[in-house]
């Protein structure tokens, strides 16, 4: 058997020749064990690298949650066409037509819209294919996503306030009154900012707002008729949970909106009702 002995520096030896570790050196040894276990900042190239690759990282996220969820352009004419039929009668303010052209010749602006969204989200139930009744609760909270993020930017301005329609529709059919209220209250007043609310008022409190003027006919009296939805669901709510009304009527400036049937089914001519007292 092989010994090997070390000779150890003076500080680190006792006088009676045993080896042993004086304080100081213990001391000094284990502060240099915890400067070497702390942790390094990363240096500021690494730093944006770093950062560089997250923002990559979330928005291909947010492509590929996107692409996820969006079903093929047959299934969402399917999901419009059950819309249409079984749902939107109930609160009438969008022109099929308009809907339809746009998802099929612009599907990348529609899909940014939360019009789309909450039309999917609706309609998904009486679906056959049990993959995309599914998605309804992830279509929902998309729409909603996608409501958020229009509201600072006043992007959208009729499909959003169409959207926030079905999202109620969704809470209301669902007995999520509260919800239901909530939303009411954040859509009736996102209206009055972007002066949707007074659509047909021809003076100078129509030009404090945040939205543009309406491109044609067929958009004012989507307007119209968003906000007669708005009215009917914050009177409905009310009456049905007893909630405080939303809506102040007398600070409307809007015209009665027209028949669905002629709206749906010609150029409507929105001048015919005249123009509020």
């Amino acid at each position: 058997m092989i010994y090997l002995r070390f000779n150890l520096p003076p500080e680190i030896s006792s006088s009676n020749g045993e080896n042993m570790v004086s304080p100081q050196v213990r001391a000094r040894h284990s502060s240099n064990i915890s400067n070497s276990l702390e942790p390094r900042s990363p240096s500021s190239e690494l730093d944006r690298t770093s950062e560089t690759c997250t923002v990559s990282l979330q928005k291909t996220a947010r492509l590929a949650e996107s692409e996820d969820l969006l079903p093929s352009v047959s299934h969402i004419l399917e999901l419009l066409d059950i819309f249409f039929n079984y749902y939107h009668n109930y609160l009438p303010c969008i022109h099929r037509k308009t809907l339809t052209e746009r998802v099929k010749s612009r599907l990348e602006s529609a899909q940014s819209s939360p019009l789309l969204w909450a039309v999917l989200a609706v309609a998904a139930p009486a679906h056959p294919n049990l993959h995309l009744q599914a998605l309804q609760s992830r279509w929902l909270a998309k729409a909603r996503s996608t409501f958020d993020t229009n509201l600072n930017s006043s992007t959208f301005p009729t499909q959003s306030l169409q959207a926030a329609v079905f999202i109620i529709f969704q809470a209301y059919i669902s007995a999520d009154l509260t919800d239901a209220w909530f939303f009411l209250g954040k859509s009736c007043r996102l209206a009055n900012l972007l002066g949707i609310d007074r659509v047909d008022c021809t003076r100078s409190e129509r030009l404090i707002s945040l939205a543009p003027r309406p491109r044609d006919a067929i958009e004012t009296e989507e307007q119209r008729k968003t906000i007669w939805a708005l009215f009917f669901l914050d009177r409905s709510l009310s009456c049905l949970a007893g909630f405080s009304l939303a809506i102040d009527d007398r600070n409307y400036q809007v015209n009665f909106p027209l028949e669905d049937e002629l709206f749906q089914n010609s150029t409507c001519n929105v001048s015919i009702y005249g123009n509020p007292n």
